[in-house]
C-alpha cells in the first residue's frame, strides 16, 4: 500500500472558522478531522472585502489619457495662465465650460480657478478622478500581464490566481476570491492604496445555510 503525503503549496496566516476546531469535551476534540487538519496545515480561508482607495494625480501620462477619454482638451506641460495674470506650471488641460485651465503641478496637486462655481463646476473633477483611476489601473494591469475589462461601473481586473478586483468609478475597490493576504498584495501591485479600513465580507460558500419552511 502506497502512502500519500499531503502538503500545501502555501502557508496561510488566517485562523480556522469552524467553532469546533479546537474545542474539547472531556479532553477530546469535537471535530474528528483535527488530526488531518494538523497534518495538512492551516486552511486556505477565502477573503472578500471592499475598501476606498486613494487617488493621487502622480502620473501625467495617465492624466492625459483620462482627459482625452473624457473628450477634454489636453494642453501639455508648460506654464499656464489663471485668473488676473496668475500662472501655474505643470501639465495643463481644459474642461469644457471652464474659463481657465486646470494644471497638474509637480507636487501632485491640481491648480485651478473656479470662482465658487462661476468659472467652472468642480463636480467635473469627479469625472476626472474616475477616468484617471481607471487609466492607472489599466496601465498597471497591462504591465503585470493581468487580464482586465472596462465596464460602465469602472474596471475589473482578473488576478492570475483567481482573485477578482472591481474598481468602481467612485474609487471603491471590491475584491473577491482571494486567499490570505492575496487581496492586499494584488491591490498594492496595481498601485491602489487604501484610504481607511477595509470592510470584510462573507464569501458565498461561507454564509450560513437557512432552512425555509414550505408555505
Amino acid at each position: 500500500m502506497q502512502r500519500i503525503s499531503l502538503t500545501t503549496e502555501k502557508t496561510f496566516d488566517c485562523a480556522r472558522t469552524c467553532p469546533a476546531h479546537e474545542a474539547k469535551t472531556n479532553g477530546l476534540y469535537l471535530c474528528r478531522f483535527n488530526p488531518l487538519f494538523r497534518a495538512i496545515g492551516a486552511t486556505p480561508t477565502v477573503h472578500s472585502h471592499t475598501v476606498k482607495v486613494k487617488v493621487d494625480y502622480t502620473d501625467p501620462d495617465a492624466l492625459r489619457g483620462a482627459v482625452l477619454a473624457l473628450g477634454w482638451k489636453w494642453l501639455g506641460a508648460g506654464t499656464h495662465r489663471l485668473f488676473s495674470g496668475n500662472t501655474a506650471t505643470g501639465h495643463g488641460f481644459h474642461i469644457p465650460n471652464w474659463q481657465h485651465p486646470c494644471i497638474l503641478q509637480e507636487d501632485g496637486t491640481l491648480a485651478f480657478d473656479d470662482y465658487h462655481g462661476h468659472w467652472g463646476n468642480v463636480k467635473d473633477l469627479d469625472q476626472l478622478k474616475a477616468a484617471y483611476l481607471t487609466a492607472t489601473v489599466e496601465t498597471a494591469a497591462k504591465n503585470l500581464g493581468w487580464q482586465y475589462e472596462r465596464t460602465p461601473q469602472g474596471i475589473t481586473v482578473y488576478e492570475p490566481n483567481g482573485g477578482i478586483l472591481n474598481v468602481s468609478n467612485e474609487g471603491v475597490c471590491d475584491t473577491t476570491n482571494f486567499v490570505g493576504t492575496g487581496c492586499h498584495d494584488a491591490r498594492t501591485a496595481l498601485g491602489l492604496m487604501a484610504e481607511g479600513t477595509a470592510v470584510n465580507k462573507a464569501e458565498i460558500d461561507h454564509l450560513p445555510a437557512v432552512i425555509q419552511q414550505p408555505n
